[in-house]
């Protein structure tokens, strides 16, 4: 019996790709803490969680969020800017 017949739909197909990542001492330290923190999860998949949650944001959030940071920017001012709250580090961090 087909999926449709039971009125189900098929599984839909996932397309895997690969992809570096580079990351400076304090983001590893900060990811192996969520990896301790929470050990259900590897670094790749909080990586991947990271990666769609930047998807989810409008085209033009995201743009300005990878702007930000290729430029060394404060990536949490334009999060703040469009009413996504940062905590941690980047919090005031270039505050005038």
């Amino acid at each position: 019996m087909t999926h449709n017949a039971r009125g189900q739909t098929a599984p839909q197909k996932v397309k895997r790709h690969t992809t570096q990542v580079r990351l400076d001492d304090d983001d590893k330290s900060g990811l192996r803490r969520m990896t301790a923190e929470f050990p259900l999860y590897s670094e790749s998949v909080v990586l991947r969680a990271a990666l769609q949650t930047l998807l989810a944001c409008s085209g033009e959030v995201r743009s300005e969020i990878v702007l930000a940071s290729l430029t060394d920017k404060d990536v949490g001012e334009i999060m703040r800017r469009h009413g996504m709250r940062t905590e941690g580090k980047d919090e005031g961090a270039h505050a005038e």
